[in-house]
Formats: C-alpha cells, sequence, structure tokens
C-alpha cells in the first residue's frame, strides 16, 4: 500500500555540524501501523486502520542527535470513522401468533438490525418492503417495533412481512428480516415452556457434541405430539443446536469461557395448524 503521510514530527537541536542532525524512530513492535521516516519526521500510516477495531492509537516518537542526546514526543491519534458497515439483523426471522378479531395496541414483535459504525453511521431505520398488501401492519421506522392497523381473520391464517434497514449513509441491510404472523383461532392455546428460564453449565473442554440439557414445553394433547423446538436468537456463532422434537441442546464447537462465560439463548416452540408460537 501507498505511505500516507499525515503529520510531521520536528526537533531542533542547537549543536553545529553533524551533532547538530536529528534523527526520527518509533518504537514498531508497539506501534505497527506507523512509520516515521528518519531523517524528516513524517508519520506515515503502514496498515490498514479500522475504527471499530481500534479508534485512538498513542505513541512517542524518539529524536535523537548524532551526538546521542535524545528527546521525546507524544503522538495521539483519532481514527474517524468512515460509514463501512451495512445494517446486520440478528434475528433474521420471527415467528409471531395473533387471535383472530383481536387488535393489538401493543408491539406485537420488535425488529433488531445493529450496524458496526458509530454516530449517524450506526443510526439504523426500517420499512417494510413486502407483504403488507393491505397495510394490516405497521414499523416504527426508528425502534423497529410492529403494530397491528387492523384486526385479522382466519381466511389469511398466514402473513410473511419482509422488512429492510438502512443506516445514516444510506447502505442497506445485508439481507432482510422475515416476519411470519400465524393467525389462530380463540381456542387454541400456544405452547408454553415448563420454566421461563433454565440454567445450565457445561465444561469449556467438552467436547463437541457433548449435551447441555432438554428444555421443554406443553400444550394442548391434541398438539402434544406436534411441538417443534429451534433457537430463537442468542446464538449468532452457531455454538449450541437444539434436537427440533426433543428440545436437547448440544454444542456445535468448542467453548472458550475466556471468551464467552455466559450466553444467553432464546429457545421458541411451536405447535399446531396454522402454528402458534411460545
Amino acid at each position: 500500500m501507498a505511505y500516507m503521510v499525515f503529520r510531521y514530527i520536528s526537533a531542533t537541536d542547537a549543536d553545529c555540524g553533524v551533532n547538530g542532525m536529528v534523527n526520527y524512530t518509533l518504537d514498531e513492535e508497539r506501534t505497527k501501523e506507523f512509520l516515521v521516516q528518519p531523517l524528516t519526521g513524517k508519520v506515515c500510516v503502514n496498515l490498514p486502520l479500522d475504527h471499530e477495531t481500534r479508534s485512538t492509537y498513542e505513541f512517542p516518537v524518539l529524536a535523537t542527535d548524532r551526538g546521542g542526546e535524545s528527546t521525546s514526543a507524544m503522538v495521539k491519534i483519532q481514527v474517524t470513522d468512515i460509514n463501512d458497515n451495512s445494517p446486520i439483523f440478528y434475528p433474521r426471522e420471527y415467528n409471531v401468533s395473533l387471535r383472530e378479531n383481536v387488535l393489538e395496541t401493543v408491539p406485537i414483535v420488535i425488529i433488531v438490525a445493529t450496524d458496526a459504525d458509530s454516530g449517524a453511521f450506526g443510526t439504523v431505520t426500517y420499512r417494510i418492503v413486502s407483504g403488507n398488501v393491505h397495510q394490516l401492519f405497521r414499523i416504527d421506522s426508528t425502534t423497529g417495533e410492529l403494530f397491528m392497523n387492523e384486526r385479522l381473520n382466519k381466511r389469511n391464517a398466514m402473513h410473511h412481512l419482509t422488512v429492510s434497514a438502512v443506516d445514516g449513509g444510506g447502505r442497506d441491510s445485508q439481507g432482510h428480516a422475515h416476519i411470519w404472523v400465524s393467525v389462530i383461532d380463540s381456542h387454541q392455546r400456544p405452547p408454553t415452556f415448563k420454566h421461563s428460564r433454565y440454567n445450565l453449565s457445561i465444561r469449556e473442554d467438552a467436547p463437541i457434541h457433548s449435551d447441555v440439557g432438554i428444555v421443554r414445553a406443553i400444550t394442548s394433547d391434541r398438539d402434544a405430539g406436534n411441538l417443534h423446538y429451534s433457537i430463537y436468537s442468542g446464538d449468532p456463532n452457531g455454538y449450541f443446536s437444539i434436537e427440533p422434537q426433543t428440545g436437547r441442546i448440544s454444542t456445535n464447537k468448542v467453548l472458550d469461557h475466556e471468551k464467552h462465560p455466559f450466553i444467553l439463548l432464546n429457545v421458541q416452540a411451536q405447535s399446531g395448524r396454522p402454528p402458534s408460537y411460545g
């Protein structure tokens, strides 16, 4: 890459002749991202910089004359953010159960996209791009909250909405979020978990495919054999998997306590037709 010069470091020496010549150095083991030209004091960028990885650098530059006398100055560099990241949805899929002819006044689900950039570049706005033909739903462009505009009925038992996000610099999201809204009968009971929270533990040196624990949901007798479990969110790196029929959670990868001492998984249970979710 070409060096980018953005600053000169200057030192003066009152000596005459050779002893008055100044040489500039810096500790390249500590500061590999930058170089200083020995004779001119030009500080140059040596490696690509990324605001999200590191936003500030501070290091000393040493000025030494030919007589061995030296002094130093501290250089502080702020890396300005650019819009080099797109919004990313996680989770990418949302499932919602709504009873027919009931108008919910609170958000039925909240869609989440994040952008690694800072400031306005990291601000995300949302919009529904497909599936809302009859304008039954609306989304808060700032918060991602999805609301109902009208009561739903069983004539259209399933609704599939697609949502996009854009950041403050105009970059579109990587992919879209998908929301499946299921309209269920008044007598249909969504599955419920026996516990709202399961505290499980496993050693970091456990081999891949080790069992972590089992979660269980209950539903009506008619649907008891149709329960289906899935990990809804909390595991973007894919450390865990769940058996759809049993709710047994196991590891997909080797775990590292120092990197992730605690992981919160959100698990969902599905039953019935049209499906209801708990």
